[in-house]
């Protein structure tokens, strides 16, 4: 039995749900974190604790278990494709959201982050044949629902790279491309606009037995 301690933000979230039961088959003692009032239960199933956290205030964090941080999963913040676009929705759950977690790790003597960046910091690079190296530079597109999204994120990466170089919390930056996984509502929004995501187009289609 391993008895490390895990936080898992965004734990409500498809990711954050199924790394947090993973962690936690995996024997650790993991907590889960959600910005919904409410798991309806899920995690209790699993025996994995839930906390309903706003990240965007600090003063939230103070629900959270204060010492014997092992690391912090932190999968929280708006997507852009989730909602209508709002620019401020994204600066306040993604960079200062962030701000506020490693704050949480720092107090807490927690270890490590692990955080994912969005593929579009490397938006130059898209439809060309030329390998992701970890270390190109990062950018943002400069219109779209994307953009603000993006800065936010390379935002958050600095204040992650301040926090390692200044207090030594250890940081791993996963760059993820689209996780497919169902989801009972098949829309997204793109640029401000709700539509059907394209793979359920598709999943539509086969179903009717449609050319794809």
């Amino acid at each position: 039995m391993n008895s490390k301690r895990i936080v898992v933000f965004g734990a409500t979230g498809n990711i954050g749900a199924y790394l947090a039961v993973h962690l936690k088959q995996e024997g650790y003692d993991v907590i889960a974190v959600g910005s919904r009032k409410s798991d309806n239960g899920f995690f209790a199933d699993f025996e994995i604790k839930y906390y309903s956290v706003d990240i965007r205030n600090i003063e939230s964090f103070n629900r959270l278990p204060q010492k014997d941080i092992y690391a912090v999963v932190h999968f929280a913040g708006i997507l852009p494709s989730r909602y209508e676009y709002d620019s401020n929705i994204l600066i306040d759950s993604i960079t200062r959201g962030t701000l506020n977690v490693l704050e949480y790790i720092r107090v807490s003597g927690g270890e490590k982050i692990i955080f994912p960046q969005t593929p579009f910091d490397l938006w130059y690079l898209h439809n060309t044949s030329i390998p992701l190296d970890p270390d190109l530079r990062r950018d943002f597109p400069r219109t779209g629902d994307h953009s603000v999204y993006t800065i936010a994120k390379n935002a958050a990466i600095d204040l992650i790279e301040y926090y390692y170089n200044t207090f030594g919390i250890k940081r791993f930056i996963l760059r993820f491309f689209t996780v497919y996984q169902y989801h009972p509502n098949p829309y997204h929004y793109s640029n401000g606009i709700k539509k059907m995501m394209p793979y359920r187009i598709l999943i539509e289609r086969v179903l009717k037995g449609e050319t794809i």
